[in-house]
């Protein structure tokens, strides 16, 4: 985690020779996108809400290579690091079409 240096100042009513202080931000807290690809929808959801990440919608494409119901594709690549509650998208399989 990366520490921020917010402000810096001399607090209110001290003379100027007085000690400084500093306040520090812990900036967003990361977490690690997982590989999504090939889990059912429904497990991939649990999958997100576990790491904290939020999937924000899902589309259907016909597939030849992935059974129905699972994951193709995400939109964040797995193991980027972004910010807690960050948004994924899914693309998931609608089996072959006939």
């Amino acid at each position: 985690m990366i520490d921020l240096l917010v402000s810096r100042g001399v607090k209110k009513g001290k003379v100027r020779d007085s000690t400084d202080y500093v306040d520090v931000s812990k900036g967003e807290h990361l977490v690690e996108v997982p590989n999504l690809i090939g889990k059912q929808l429904d497990e991939a959801k649990k999958i997100l809400e576990d790491q904290k990440l939020r999937l924000i919608k899902y589309t259907y494409e016909w597939s030849d290579d992935v059974d129905r119901g699972n994951v193709i594709s995400q939109s964040v690549s797995p193991g980027t690091m972004i910010e807690e509650n960050g948004m994924i998208d899914l693309v998931v399989s609608r089996g072959v079409e006939k």
